[in-house]
């Protein structure tokens, strides 16, 4: 497993179009906002149990779409069926993400993307 912390507002990219965004923490909870193509497989492993855990998806024009969605420690998220995104641990503006991917998986923190290699989607962020 791989373990990145970010803050909120910050992101990582999976495979140079899916962007993962902390958008928030509530009640020690990580509110995780998506950004990826429109065919990107976007789901949440455990069912979605209280109202606040929302799960919102909006797709765009530009083909892309937005997944928001509140999970708790070890909940995780599933992205195209072998990607797992999860908080590993939760501070009050922060969080450590865990992510389980196949070896072929590319995985960045934004802020080392150049500029040739930021998504167009990112900038939404």
């Amino acid at each position: 497993m791989l373990i990145l912390r970010r803050k909120i507002g910050q992101s990582i990219v999976i495979n140079g179009d899916i962007i993962v965004e902390v958008g928030g923490i509530l009640r020690g909870k990580t509110v995780f906002q998506f950004h990826a193509p429109e065919e990107t497989r976007i789901r949440p492993r455990e069912p979605v149990r209280e109202e606040e855990d929302y799960v919102e998806k909006k797709g765009h024009e530009t083909g892309t779409t937005d997944f928001t969605i509140v999970r708790g420690l070890g909940e995780a998220v599933v992205i195209n069926g072998d990607i797992l995104v999860l908080p590993y641990k939760v501070d009050s503006n922060s969080t450590r993400i865990g992510i389980i991917a196949p070896r072929e998986v590319d995985i960045m923190r934004s802020e080392l993307l150049t500029e040739g290699q930021k998504p167009n989607s990112k900038e939404r962020i």
